[in-house]
């Protein structure tokens, strides 16, 4: 018996081994690939959508910035006989308000932030559609802005807070739209997976010098209007930047993205599963590697039944592994297609991609096609 068991296991392997070796290493060679040319990465809605997001940082960042030294900024007394004063436009001050005021308002801001962001930005966003939403919102920026500055001349302390605060959430609620649905459309935009990273730090790098630019231009601009009487410099500087940023959302189209051509459905490219029946009790078992309807060569390992398997085991085989192996044996490969150097996470819906060069249930695969 140990003798059969042994000429069994080693004819099997080594006609394995013969017929698939060649194959098998032609599968786990690196495919190489052209790294992404200027034009790919840089098309024209990539472009428009890197411009709209440097810009967005910019203004928006700024006011950020500007907002608590405005609220702290000492108020301007006495305007009606101030001959520096001419109402609505030339005048100065701030709020006044301590740092401990500001940072309960801030408080606030941010936690009615958090919850625009979950529960209203969400169903909005699904409804109307992101490049709807940013056209919106682009709109609301330079308004904003224009009204901020006026809030110093309300007559009391606490309206010129109430004011401050409504202000505030409408442009929290326009930075929580713009900023995600500008990031969907420079995603969408890039015309492949391999340009997508080289796409996203073209975007991080251009919107970093938005970043620094605004408050440093802002603090310049709100130190000269304190000066010259005209506290609306700094606010109606930024209502420009949000005009010109809010120009090239209009020329912006809400592509598909890269993967919207491809589909894990059966017969994609033409492509038709095989049939591969399920192996009935007491029939022989055939194993199909990578969805190929061809079974392996294994000359006198036809002769396998269960009778042989049960004695197989009981020479040292593991019964568990074996029937894990016949799990695999007898359920049909699908074919999933992913992109090269990520592959599909095994379960019914395979929507998650992590790190890798394909999968297959038996160890072997290549990159840019799955099988589960």
């Amino acid at each position: 018996d140990d003798e059969q068991s042994t000429y069994f296991l080693g004819h099997s392997r080594g006609s394995f081994a013969s017929s698939n070796g060649d194959d098998f290493e032609a599968r786990q060679k690196p495919i190489l690939q052209e790294a992404p040319t200027y034009r790919e990465v840089f098309s024209r809605q990539s472009n428009i959508n890197l411009l709209t997001y440097t810009l967005l940082a910019l203004h928006s960042v700024a006011f950020d910035q500007l907002l608590p030294v405005f609220m702290h900024h000492p108020p301007q007394h006495g305007r009606s006989s101030n001959p520096n004063v001419s109402l609505p436009f030339k005048f100065s001050g701030g709020f006044g308000i301590d740092s401990g005021r500001i940072g309960v308002i801030f408080t606030l801001y941010g936690v009615a932030g958090t919850m625009i962001q979950f529960l209203v930005f969400p169903p909005l966003a699904r409804y109307y559609g992101v490049l709807n939403s940013l056209k919106v919102v682009t709109i609301i920026f330079p308004l904003v802005y224009i009204v901020t500055p006026f809030t110093a001349l309300l007559p009391s302390p606490l309206a010129q807070q109430i004011v401050i605060f409504v202000i505030m959430l409408v442009k929290c609620s326009a930075t929580i739209f713009a900023f995600p649905c500008t990031t969907i459309l420079l995603t969408n935009s890039a015309v492949s997976l391999r340009i997508l990273g080289t796409l996203n730090g073209v975007a991080t790098s251009v919107s970093a010098i938005g970043r620094a630019t605004g408050p440093a231009l802002s603090g310049v601009m709100f130190e000269t209007g304190s000066k010259k009487g005209w506290a609306i410099l700094p606010w109606w500087v930024l209502a420009g930047f949000a005009v010109l940023g809010a120009i090239p959302v209009w020329w912006l189209v809400e592509m598909e993205g890269f993967g919207a051509s491809e589909s894990t459905d059966d017969g994609e490219d033409g492509y038709e599963e095989p049939e591969v029946p399920r192996a009935e009790e007491g029939e022989t078992s055939k194993h199909v590697m990578m969805g190929s309807p061809e079974s392996i060569p294994r000359d006198g390992v036809d002769d396998f039944t269960t009778e042989n398997t049960e004695l197989l085991s009981n020479n040292g085989l593991s019964k568990a592994s074996s029937k894990s192996s016949g799990a695999a044996i007898g359920t049909p490969l699908k074919r999933i297609s992913s992109p090269i150097g990520l592959k599909k996470s095994p379960g019914p819906e395979g929507n998650d991609l992590c790190n890798g060069l394909g999968h297959s249930r038996n160890g072997f695969g290549a990159g840019g096609t799955s099988y589960h």
